[in-house]
């Protein structure tokens, strides 16, 4: 006790020395009718201990004219002097009351929180979750009063005699009062970026318990309505957002009367107990900040012309910025039926908008979708795989721990956010048998974080781990418990104001033509690409695996601005399914084929959220519109929503990724294997090439400056994974191709691919007799020029070396022992290699190309 009290008394000694040092005479001048607030100047002056002993000098000592054996007594020496009152705190800012909306808020905030639960008890809940609404104002720099509605659900947890499907709910209100300790103890600050308040109030509440599943539970565990009075105390951390917000959390805990939790408590009295954690959000409807001839003093020395003041233009460093997030990965779910983790595999797919209110606090909001295996099956002695799928949507808080800094680098390299939040929506689960599957309302809470990595200025990719421990509520009928553990890939897009675009302007020496990076102002534009798509699943039979390649895409369309443009999308789209057929293992695997032809507005996310800087190479789009289905599954009207990150090699060429999500009618597939009610859903994924024409230019004009080629090839080849040796696999090789080179770095090209070569031995009438596989089909090649990343390259140097990667498909045949097996049928193969190169003369080089194809042949039964 005594360390403590030696630890209590130093504090004082030490403020006092802080008012000596830095404090000087101040004069504010009054606002007429404004009330004002603020701390007398010190009239004592210890600087540490060793000053007041000072202070106690032997010659002051009172003179005694009795005994007296104590301790020296001190003439004309008062010890209040030295203690920490109203003359010893820090004054900080002249507070000013301005009227009735003048330090008037309001809040938005929720939260979570528990019961007390004693041991004689049988019915426990579940995290009960809170929304709040109120009003709040400011009456001094440390005082404050609150009222607000509160409305608070959870559920019964299982045990013996209670089912899990009994729901709790209230509705009530309080009353609370605030305490600045901050303010308090630094003096008035309305910009300081944290603060803590200590909070004391009253509430009531209305409470219910409904119970579908346990008729007698109010008999025995619980009073199935009831009103209570609570008193609570807490705490409040609140960070400085904005001159008009703060962010905060906070901590409570609770002393009810009874009926608070409906708990019946055999062998416990009155009162009830509760505690939890709440998270607000605080809007002033004044703004709150101080002007310089209202700055004051405090501890640390602050220099007004960098603080933020509403008259001193240091609020113009001030950002929050709105943001975009995508994200899209692989999801794994945990308390499932038997499965373990790694074979839950599924895909997780989120969208939201966000603010960042401050540079460590941020809110998002959006939707999110998943998809996973659960449980494993038979189904006419055939492996199945059951599915669970939620869609919902996300409110989630950001918290960015290097974000306390005074001016804080938006556009930093790398950086870290830890994210909480809550979820709800609808949730569909396929059992065995199908009997009991069912659709339902679910909750969640979420946990996780966003690691980033700037791409450029106000664009970020991210990596964003989350859990989500599920609570899957049907009513009267289920109510249980599921975890999923995603990782997703995804961007983030933040808005920069306008007063900030501090970009160069095109037109100007120092932007010229040739020295753009980022897309033409105006103009049209085409790309191809190719790629691989997956079904929102029901269930399905396990052990069909299903092809890589699966999409082919083209599209082009008119840029009208740098913004808004229209697009013209067609995209082939193939889909296995496993379903009942004519075959021994009595499963078949049918192919689908679709034809998408869809009329899109796209829009320049990046240019609409950060200005059109020309140096920029980074783009990411967003698009949506009708669709024209058409294949082997009927015609019919579908449509489509999906954006596209898009690099630019040069002014003109860009690679591009982009994933689509297309809404196909209910029926496209014509069985029940999908998630089939609200329609088809699939994701498409595609990767490829885009060209941009300047609306300024002619198109053959610009097109001229590219290199268009024409290659050819022929020798020998050799085959792998046959019953011969590899060197006794000869045949030969021929190509002809035409392409286009987009800059010095890139290029493409399609052409024809003839291969013929040996691949089993057998006999013939006795002989001796090779068999041989033979291929016919079309390639489809990106070229990278590693010494092309140069803005002079020299394109009649003597020697080179390109990579190349790319995909055929065609048509194949190959001759079987006794060619009785004997089969043509088509195939498809990735292709990787290199092309070395000597020029012979301007425009005509010798090459030399080693090439590795990967072929897989599928005949008439697959």
């Amino acid at each position: 006790m005594r360390r403590i009290f030696l630890l209590l008394l130093s504090v004082p000694t030490f403020v006092v020395s802080s008012v000596a040092a830095t404090t000087p005479a101040l004069v504010a001048e009054a606002l007429p009718g404004a009330r004002h607030f603020g701390i007398q100047q010190t009239d004592t002056v210890a600087r540490d201990l060793s000053e007041l002993e000072e202070a106690l000098a032997d010659s002051t000592v009172a003179q005694q004219d009795t005994a007296y054996y104590g301790a020296p007594r001190q003439k004309n020496f008062n010890a209040l002097n030295y203690v920490l009152d109203s003359r010893h705190r820090f004054k900080g800012d002249q507070y000013v009351n301005r009227g009735f909306l003048g330090n008037t808020y309001f809040h938005i905030g929720g939260g979570v929180g528990h019961f007390y639960e004693n041991s004689n008890q049988e019915l426990y809940y579940t995290p009960i979750m809170s929304f709040r609404l109120g009003l709040g104002k400011e009456l001094s720099p440390m005082s404050s009063f609150r009222v607000g509605l509160e409305k608070s659900w959870g559920y019964t947890n299982p045990s013996a005699g209670v089912f899990n499907t009994n729901q709790y709910n209230s509705y009530g209100g309080y009353v609370d009062f605030l305490y600045n300790f901050s303010n308090y103890l630094l003096g008035y600050r309305p910009e300081r970026p944290f603060s803590v308040s200590g909070i004391v109030g009253l509430g009531f509440r209305s409470s219910s318990m409904h119970s579908w599943k346990n008729p007698g539970l109010s008999a025995t565990y619980a009073y199935t309505s009831g009103t209570s009075f609570d008193g609570h105390v807490g705490f409040q951390f609140k960070f400085f957002a904005s001159p008009h917000a703060s962010f905060g959390f906070e901590p409570y805990f609770k002393v009810a009367s009874t009926k608070y939790n409906l708990l019946t408590n055999p062998g416990y009295s009155d009162p009830d107990f509760a505690y939890g954690m709440n998270l607000m959000y605080q809007w002033y409807f004044d703004r709150q900040l101080s002007d310089k001839a209202h700055a004051g003093v405090f501890m640390k020395r602050f220099n007004n012309d960098l603080r933020y003041l509403s008259d001193n233009g240091q609020l113009k460093h001030l950002r929050f910025p709105v943001f975009f997030d995508y994200g899209f990965g692989g999801s794994f779910m945990g308390k499932t039926d038997g499965l373990s983790l790694l074979n839950t595999k599924g895909f997780d797919a989120s969208a939201a908008i966000g603010w960042w209110l401050a540079p460590a606090v941020g809110i998002r909001s959006g939707i999110h979708v998943t998809n996973a295996d659960w449980k494993d099956g038979t189904l006419s002695r055939q492996p199945v795989k059951y599915m669970i799928g939620t869609n919902g949507f996300n409110f989630d808080f950001l918290f960015n721990p290097f974000g306390f800094k005074r001016h804080y680098n938006w556009d930093s390299n790398f950086g870290l956010n830890l994210l909480a939040g809550y979820e709800f929506g609808r949730l569909k689960k396929t059992t065995p048998g199908f009997a009991n599957s069912f659709e339902g309302n679910y909750t969640a809470f979420r946990l996780g974080g966003q690691l980033w990595m700037k791409l450029t200025n106000d664009l970020r990719l991210t990596l964003e781990p989350t859990y989500m421990p599920i609570q899957h509520y049907n009513g009267n009928l289920d109510r249980a418990r599921y975890d999923e553990y995603a990782l997703k890939l995804g961007l983030s897009v933040l808005f920069r104001d306008k007063a900030i675009r501090n970009y160069h302007v095109f037109g100007t020496d120092s932007v010229s033509r040739d020295s753009i990076k980022n897309t033409p102002l105006s103009g049209f534009f085409a790309g191809v690409g190719l790629g691989w798509n997956n079904t929102v699943w029901d269930w399905r039979f396990s052990g069909y695996q299903h092809d890589l390649f699966k999409n082919v895409l083209a599209f082009g369309g008119y840029r009208f601005n740098p913004i808004h443009g229209v697009r013209l999308q067609g995209e082939w789209m193939k889909e296995s399914l496993a379903y009942y057929g004519n075959t021994p293992s009595g499963i078949d695997k049918y192919r689908f084929e679709n034809y998408l032809f869809s009329l899109d507005y796209q829009l320049n996310l990046s240019n609409m959220m950060a200005g059109y800087d020309p140096l920029r190479r980074w783009n990411v789009y967003l698009y949506a519109g009708p669709t024209l289905l058409m294949g082997n599954g009927g015609t019919d009207f579908a449509a489509n929503v999906g954006g596209m990150l898009s690099y630019n090699v040069s002014r003109r060429a860009a690679l591009f990724i982009n994933h689509t999500v297309y809404r196909m009618p209910q029926n496209r597939y014509p069985y029940h294997t999908v998630y089939s009610k609200e329609g088809t859903f699939t994701n498409n994924f595609n990767i490829g090439m885009m060209y941009n024409f300047d609306g300024t230019e002619q198109i053959f004009d610009a097109a001229t400056q590219s290199k268009f080629f024409f290659e050819y090839t022929f020798g020998p080849s050799y085959t792998g994974r046959t019953s011969l040796g590899f060197r006794n696999t000869r045949g030969f090789d021929a190509t002809a191709s035409l392409g286009w080179w987009f800059s010095s770095a890139f290029a493409a090209r399609s052409g024809f691919h003839v291969t013929n070569a040996d691949w089993a031995s057998s006999s013939y009438a006795g002989q001796p007799t090779k068999l041989l596989v033979g291929t016919r089909g079309a390639t489809f090649d990106l070229l990278i020029n590693p010494f092309g990343f140069t803005n002079n390259f020299n394109w009649d140097q003597r020697f080179g070396v390109n990579l190349i990667g790319g995909y055929e498909l065609g048509h194949a045949k190959r001759t079987d022992p006794v060619f009785v097996n004997s089969y043509e049928g088509n195939y498809t193969g990735f292709r990787a290699g290199a092309q070395l190169w000597a020029r012979l003369s301007n425009g005509l080089r010798f090459t030399v190309e080693p090439m590795f194809s990967s072929i897989k042949q599928k005949g008439e039964n697959g």
